[in-house]
């Protein structure tokens, strides 16, 4: 009897370290498979953000690679930087004096000026541009408004030559303003659909970002350098030497500056005018 008593409570020892051992190995899975669950979120949220980033070098590296969005891209900053430059020193030259090459407007005249203008250029803003791309295609488009802006940036500084007679002062600064607008107008449209129909749907958005992000830091230095030019172009050594390097000097640079995106529009292909397709 005390034998079998002593081989039961063996027994019963055993089995209760075996209940011991299955519960803390119960409590060592659940562990882990909690401490797993608590780390996937982190662990798939690194994987997704490591995904974007292999895909956005892969995107940059074919974009970077491709002439055409290359080429789009420059176009809209080299014609952002020459159309900045000179909305900002119309104004300081339209208040400049007479004797130094402006017309000696005040700011009340400018503004003026400036709000007639925008009432009048919102019909062209609705209508012109799509009636020209559908007539003339989109580089034709392109080209002729950058042809006006040139030719609106050589006549300007020629302006302050009929000062003696104020209507007509005010009808071609009126008209030459106008011109300037909405062909600015034109060419931002133009320029916002060269750099879209380069590329693909896929990239479009990459693309975007590329030229916005490049044109912002061509359109920072800008009124630093047109505010420069006119400045060094009002001294009296500048003066004294007269044309071009007198207040001609910066229209002369922005008609440069604009003729050399005409030429880079004609170096585009003919599939520019349509989105580009895989």
């Amino acid at each position: 009897l005390c034998e079998s008593g002593g081989a039961s409570n063996e027994v019963e020892e055993e089995e209760e370290e075996g209940e011991r051992a299955a519960t803390s190995t119960g409590e060592e899975n659940l562990g882990d498979s909690v401490q797993v669950d608590l780390l996937g979120p982190h662990l798939s949220r690194r994987a997704r953000a490591k995904k974007a980033v292999k895909k956005w070098a892969a995107d940059m590296k074919s974009i970077v690679c491709d002439k055409m969005i290359v080429l789009a891209v420059a176009i809209y900053c080299v014609v952002s930087f020459a159309i900045i430059s000179m909305d900002e020193i119309y104004s300081v030259w339209c208040a400049t004096d007479t004797d130094l090459g402006g017309i000696g407007i005040t700011l009340n005249e400018i503004g003026i000026l400036l709000a007639v203008v925008g009432c009048l250029m919102f019909p062209f803003a609705l209508t012109l541009f799509p009636l020209m791309e559908r007539k003339f295609g989109l580089i034709n488009t392109f080209q002729m408004s950058s042809v006006a802006l040139l030719v609106v940036y050589i006549l300007l500084p020629n302006v302050n030559a009929v000062i003696g007679n104020k209507v007509f002062l005010w009808s071609v600064l009126l008209l030459l303003t106008l011109i300037n607008r909405v062909s600015t107008l034109c060419v931002f449209s133009g320029t916002s659909m060269l750099v879209n129909n380069s590329t693909t749907f896929d990239k479009m958005a990459s693309v975007n970002g590329l030229a916005m992000s490049l044109t912002a830091c061509f359109r920072t230095v800008a009124p630093t350098f047109s505010g420069g030019v006119f400045s060094a172009s009002l001294s009296e050594k500048s003066r004294s030497i007269g044309f071009p390097v007198n207040h001609h000097l910066i229209f002369i640079l922005c008609s440069v500056i604009v003729l050399f995106t005409v030429f880079l529009v004609s170096l585009l292909p003919e599939s520019i005018k349509r989105q580009k397709k895989k």
